[in-house]
């Protein structure tokens, strides 16, 4: 099983959505099995969307949620949770995201 954690300091850098596709091309290049992202971003002020039935959470997502553009560029294969855990730089939610190829069957914010 192959397991990858990554910093992404999402939404903060020049050249977001050509890092993004590096980023997307590695996984599925080394088929990584779980994918455990921090500094995942959304901004506060974008609009809410729809997500598809690879995302298992019940956090509200936004247009420019890193981990759904991520999930975008990596196709169906993945299920996906983010989480949101504080206030990024007064303009993000900053969480956490973990994709997986197996089933993701709960997940809970402990304080």
């Amino acid at each position: 099983m192959k397991f990858m954690t990554l910093n992404t300091h999402s939404l903060s850098e020049c050249d977001e959505k050509n890092k993004l596709q590096t980023i997307a091309n590695f996984i599925l290049n080394h088929d990584v099995d779980v994918i455990c992202l921090q500094e995942v971003n959304q901004s506060m002020t974008a609009k809410s969307v729809s997500t598809d039935k690879s995302y298992v959470g019940r956090d509200i997502i936004k247009e420019d949620n890193y981990a759904l553009g991520l999930s975008q560029l990596l196709g169906d294969q993945y299920n996906w949770n983010y989480i949101p855990v504080k206030v990024g730089y007064g303009k993000f939610d900053e969480g956490v995201a973990i994709f997986s190829k197996y089933p993701i069957v709960n997940s809970e914010i402990l304080y």
